[in-house]
């Protein structure tokens, strides 16, 4: 049942008297009323010290960063999801740790939320993807988006640059057996390449999101490699991922990476 309104009672309320240090009631078994039902709170959208007590110039305006439009698509086992992305359409401006709650609707129900985390930055035209899984039904009719209040940072930013290079792809065909009782095929491509550090420092922690898309231009598979090693000045690391593709036949694959 939705909460009209919320009740505090205040025992007493004590102020300090003018002679030796006393203090007397002012008023007793005091109830105040606030109108409404607190507001949601997701974990995922708190804020550390530092943003908050940052000065709004230097908070990114969230009417610059979109999440697209949903791109309907079947999991290998042909369940329904949607894929996404995030986008920064501002010219000047990188958006820090760019994260959402979103929630998903089949009409009017609520079917639940998905966390969403970006990258450390997110430049100008950049963008990430985004799985979303309908829980309780089999459609997302609507979404709405809860931005995580933001910072900014000016070109060239903060990011240590690196060179991502695909070399390899390779579509082929598998099949997974559910409850021993009924297969499914699907489709994914191998993707290998190699990552080249070109500055004069070592890269650490670094991420690659590697995305299909098809001849339309839309996503069609994605997946996060986290598990990078260090990359020294005028190294190479090569890299491997098998990615699903949960839309129409790939026509070209891209990149996204994240280095600290």
């Amino acid at each position: 049942m939705p909460i009209a309104a919320w009740d505090y009672r205040i025992d007493y309320n004590l102020s300090e008297g003018e002679q030796q240090g006393r203090k007397r009631v002012l008023s007793s078994n005091r109830v105040i009323r606030t109108a409404g039902a607190p507001e949601v709170f997701h974990p995922s959208l708190r804020l550390g010290s530092e943003d908050l007590l940052a000065d709004e110039a230097e908070r990114f305006d969230l009417a610059q960063i979109e999440l697209l439009p949903l791109v309907p698509a079947r999991n290998i086992t042909q369940r329904p999801v949607y894929l996404a992305e995030v986008v920064n359409h501002s010219s000047e401006a990188i958006a820090l740790a760019p994260g959402a709650v979103i929630s998903r609707y089949d009409g009017n129900r609520l079917d639940g939320t998905t966390a969403v985390a970006g990258p450390a930055y997110l430049y100008p035209g950049e963008r990430f993807p985004v799985l979303l899984e309908p829980r309780d039904t089999d459609r997302i009719s609507a979404t709405r988006v809860e931005w995580k209040p933001m910072r900014r940072a000016a070109m060239p930013g903060p990011r240590m640059p690196l060179q991502v290079r695909i070399e390899d792809t390779r579509a082929a065909t598998s099949s997974v057996l559910v409850n021993f009782s009924r297969r499914y095929s699907y489709k994914y491509v191998d993707v290998s390449g190699t990552v080249t550090n070109p500055g004069q420092a070592i890269v650490r922690k670094s991420r690659l999101w590697v995305s299909l898309r098809d001849g339309e231009g839309k996503l069609a598979g994605f997946t996060l490699l986290d598990n990078l090693p260090a990359i020294a000045p005028g190294e190479s690391v090569p890299f491997q991922a098998k990615v699903n593709q949960f839309g129409r036949d790939f026509a070209r694959v891209e990149t996204l990476y994240q280095s600290e």
